[in-house]
């Protein structure tokens, strides 16, 4: 049986419900998972009782008092003292200037705190999301503990744009695996690593519950009116304000705008400055059944980012039978091909939007033709057994061993979609 610790920053969490799905079918697939949070999950995103379950079966390394300090890093330096100053100092050594020693020093000792758990709990094999946090302990850990084994799954586009900042090529290097979750990720991390390295890394997408994420339901907006959702964090880089703006123009649409953050105050402004307001709807975070409950009512899911690595939302939208729009960033062409099976136009700028947006308001059929091709798209791409599977024979070889042939392919776009993407 594969036995492995999961790492991640914040665990669970409502921005990456994906996770708590991946793990549960690593666990039916007969992994013994152990989720790891380095920070505590907020409670206001444990929206759903599988987020609260995963909450309270999830090891916490912060907050970290001096006696959980102690207990960890006494017995580790007590028991490998070379281990553990050539540990320290590596940890040094990654940083880049006083501030980035500083950090390196907190993420030591995080990563102390991890080695004693795993250690307690018979963990040999550490697995983590992000190059974050999770990622720091999990390399440190496995550091001071050589016979370990760690891996990581890339997403983006946050760990491309701060690579050197999260040090990314030290830590995809010193991986066992890399795991990206999108040809687009896996390009990206190629230019991290050295050419001899690229080999490692393996393209495994995110994968989904295709029985509960199906089409059903009935549009929530009434007579003629076509309900836009636009599912995701009110972050900037979110781009809803060109999705505003592009609705100010259009006749015949409701707009709800799920998800919460800074950006909520100056978004609810923008609708009421430009008379909108009546027809938007901000609905809050919501979690994964309140989620779906919104693409049942939904007639065209909008995600006008201007950045992405491969959005969740989106995969969730198609495979409820939703048509979506989107635009041309990252990842995102490798699961939408523009006129087939959703719609893609420039990101950033609401005029370009504007015109999927009416093709869909004003054409029932073609939201009928597109919501169908969609979900026959996820089908392929983002089955959760299929995808789950063969992370797990990832996870559970032997270093140094190819990626086994049953594996391999099953994050493979098809030659025609290639081409497209």
């Amino acid at each position: 049986m594969t036995r492995l610790g999961y790492l991640v920053g914040r665990y669970p969490a409502a921005s990456h419900a994906f996770l708590l799905r991946e793990v549960g079918a690593l666990r039916r697939a007969g992994a013994e998972v152990e989720t790891i949070t380095i920070r505590s999950p907020r409670k206001e995103e444990l929206l759903t009782e599988a987020d609260r379950d995963a909450a309270s079966t999830t090891y916490r390394v912060l907050p970290a008092g001096p006696l959980k300090l102690l207990g960890a890093h006494v017995p580790a330096f007590f028991s490998h003292p070379l281990r553990y100053l050539s540990t320290l100092g590596y940890a040094i050594g990654l940083g880049r200037g006083l501030r980035g020693r500083l950090w390196q020093l907190f993420y030591f000792a995080e990563s102390i705190v991890v080695w004693r758990h795993c250690r307690r709990r018979g963990l040999s094999r550490l697995h983590a999301h992000f190059a974050d946090t999770a990622t720091d302990s999990a390399l440190l850990a496995t550091h001071f503990e050589p016979d370990w084994r760690w891996s990581i799954s890339v997403h983006g586009p946050d760990e491309f744009a701060e690579a050197s900042q999260n040090r990314l090529g030290e830590k995809l290097a010193a991986a066992e695996f890399v795991v990206a979750v999108s040809d687009d990720a896996k390009g990206k991390a190629e230019q991290a690593l050295a050419p001899g390295d690229r080999g490692k890394i393996h393209t495994v997408r995110m994968g989904l519950d295709l029985d509960r994420f199906a089409p059903g339901g009935e549009r929530r907006a009434g007579g003629d009116t076509v309900l836009v959702l636009c599912l995701g964090r009110l972050v900037e880089r979110k781009g809803h304000r060109f999705l505003i703006e592009a609705i100010a123009g259009i006749e015949g649409m409701e707009l709800v705008i799920a998800g919460d953050g800074p950006e909520r105050e100056n978004l609810e402004e923008l609708a009421e400055s430009l008379g909108v307001s009546n027809r938007i709807e901000f609905a809050g975070v919501v979690g994964q059944d309140e989620a779906l409950e919104l693409y049942h009512h939904a007639d065209v899911f909008c995600l006008p980012s201007l950045a992405e690595g491969l959005p969740t939302v989106l995969i969730e939208a198609m495979a409820c039978g939703v048509p979506v729009i989107s635009t041309r960033i990252d990842g995102v062409p490798e699961l939408i091909s523009d006129g087939e099976d959703g719609l893609l136009c420039v990101a950033g700028d609401p005029g370009a939007l504007a015109a999927p947006l009416q093709r869909l308001v004003s054409d029932p059929a073609e939201r009928e033709r597109l919501g169908r091709a969609g979900r026959a798209k996820v089908e392929r791409l983002h089955d959760l057994d299929r995808q789950s599977a063969a992370l797990l024979l990832l996870l559970s070889g032997t270093p140094g061993d190819p990626l086994p042939s049953e594996a391999r392919g099953v994050g493979k776009l098809p030659d025609a979609e290639q081409s497209k993407a």
